[in-house]
Parts: C-alpha cells; sequence; structure tokens
C-alpha cells in the first residue's frame, strides 16, 4: 500500500516563514540635482570665457571712443636722480588727450626707462581718470672722475644732478676695470669703518697698484697683494701716527708697500680765511 505525502496549505501553521528583506535606503543629495565635477568645470570655462571676451570689448570699446578722459597724472615715491617735472614732461606726450584705456602703456613706461638714473617704471590706471607712476631708480654705488655714476651692477648711468652723490667714493682707473674697483671698493670700505674712518676715493693704477683715500684728506698706497693685512697692520698703529702728526700739519700720504711698516707725510693744514 503506498503511502501520500499530505501537502499543507500555505497559511497552515507548519508552512515555512517567509522573512522580508528590506531594501536599501537611498542616499539623500543635498543638491536637487546630480554633482559632476565635469559638469562644473565646463560651467566655469564658459563663465570665465564670457567674462573675458566682455572685459575686451569693453576694453576696445573705450579705447576706440577715448573714453574716461585722464584728468590726474600722479608720481608715487621722491626720488634722489629724477624730479616729477621731468617725469610729467616725459609722459604728457604719451598722455595728451586721451583716455584712461587709449593710451600705450608700454610705450610710456619705456620713455620713462630712458631717464637717467632709471631702473624700471609702471604706469597704474586708477578709475576714473587716475595715472598713477612709480619708478625704481639705479643704485649707485660709486663715482666716476667723467661725472659718470656707478651702479652696484657695474654699469654707469649720468645724471644731471649730482648733488645727491657727493658721498660717493670716486673711482679713478681704466672705466673697463670698474666693476672690479667696485668689488674691491665694498670689501676693503668696512676694514676702515673699524675705526671710524671712510673711503672717500679708489684708485687702480696701470701696473695694478690700489690706492685708498681717506675722509677726503689723506691718500694710502696699498699695492698690488696682501691688501687687507696691510691695512689691518697700518690701522693697529693709526692711533698712535694721529697722536704725533705735528703742530698745524695734517697727514698727506701713507705708503704701505714695506716689507715691516710704513712711511707717512704731513702737510701743512690749509685755514681759508673769510671776510667779516
Amino acid at each position: 500500500m503506498t503511502q501520500e505525502n499530505e501537502i499543507l496549505p500555505p497559511d497552515s501553521e507548519e508552512s515555512a516563514e517567509v522573512v522580508e528583506t528590506p531594501l536599501p535606503k537611498k542616499k539623500k543629495h543635498f543638491l536637487p540635482f546630480h554633482f559632476s565635477w565635469k559638469r562644473f568645470f565646463c560651467v566655469m570655462g564658459f563663465l570665465i570665457g564670457f567674462l573675458l571676451i566682455a572685459y575686451t570689448m569693453l576694453f576696445f570699446y573705450l579705447d576706440y571712443n577715448n573714453a574716461l578722459p585722464i584728468k590726474q597724472v600722479k608720481v608715487i615715491g621722491t626720488y634722489q636722480y629724477v624730479n616729477e617735472q621731468a617725469i610729467q614732461k616725459t609722459v604728457n606726450p604719451f598722455l595728451a588727450g586721451k583716455g584712461l584705456f587709449s593710451f600705450s602703456e608700454f610705450q610710456a613706461e619705456n620713455a620713462l626707462k630712458s631717464l637717467p638714473g632709471v631702473e624700471s617704471a609702471s604706469l597704474w590706471r586708477i578709475y576714473p581718470g587716475t595715472v598713477r607712476i612709480i619708478l625704481r631708480e639705479k643704485s649707485a654705488a660709486a663715482r666716476l672722475p667723467s661725472g659718470a655714476l656707478l651702479a652696484s651692477d657695474g654699469s654707469t648711468f649720468v645724471i644731471n644732478n649730482l648733488a645727491g652723490a657727493q658721498n660717493l667714493p670716486l673711482l679713478n682707473g681704466n672705466v673697463q676695470y670698474a666693476k672690479q674697483m667696485l668689488e674691491f671698493s665694498n670689501s676693503i670700505t668696512p676694514v676702515f669703518a673699524e675705526e671710524n674712518l671712510t673711503v672717500t676715493g679708489l684708485s687702480l693704477a696701470e701696473n695694478g697698484g690700489w690706492s685708498v683715500q681717506i675722509n677726503h684728506q689723506f691718500w694710502i698706497t696699498l699695492g698690488k697683494d696682501h691688501l687687507q693685512d696691510r691695512v689691518v697692520d697700518f690701522l693697529t698703529d693709526y692711533p698712535v701716527l694721529i697722536a704725533n702728526t705735528p703742530a698745524g700739519q695734517q697727514l698727506s700720504t701713507v705708503d704701505l708697500r714695506y716689507t715691516h711698516g710704513f712711511t707717512a707725510s704731513w702737510q701743512k693744514t690749509v685755514v681759508s680765511a673769510s671776510n667779516s
């Protein structure tokens, strides 16, 4: 006899238990749309391009129509070798009758750079009608007998007014060795400064011998070699030398070209008489 298994209905207590799996929750976005870096850069590129085109069109419109006339030219800063009058005279041909955006900034700056003693120049447009000028002068380190000034980079330039350069040391020698003379002056000046002495002149002879002038008063012949050692030895004896200066005289020349010691000479002090 065959035994049949009884199939229970789905609602039967003995039916298998069905477990429902909850669906994963969707992440909430703070933006109302899906963010994309590609879309972001495309939008930003479009905006930047649009602004550049708008700025260029505005610039050419103002240039073409000479809009925003220049009403004021301001020179910023005080300068030693150039004055405001010379600066204004130099830029006037480029600015006269022009608008704020219609003059050639490049040409005006080059004209200012051609002024004696000027290293660089910059012009700034200030809305609505002002041009601001800022210059950078060359750094003069010494004077040359020709009247030219020697810049710290070894180049030379000529200015009309030397009143502000009288305190610079005077370099005598072949201009071809101007940079070498300047380097030597910069190295020897601090040595004398330790004794409150100022190098006011320097000479390089044709045979390569060096001499320095101190305090616009006396010259020291150094020679060709062991220069700093000779100066240090001399400065050790300098106070004694000055203490023994003859009455009514002043030190005139010193010669350090000796293996041991040095020679010195004096001259009578010249007193200028003035009428009362």
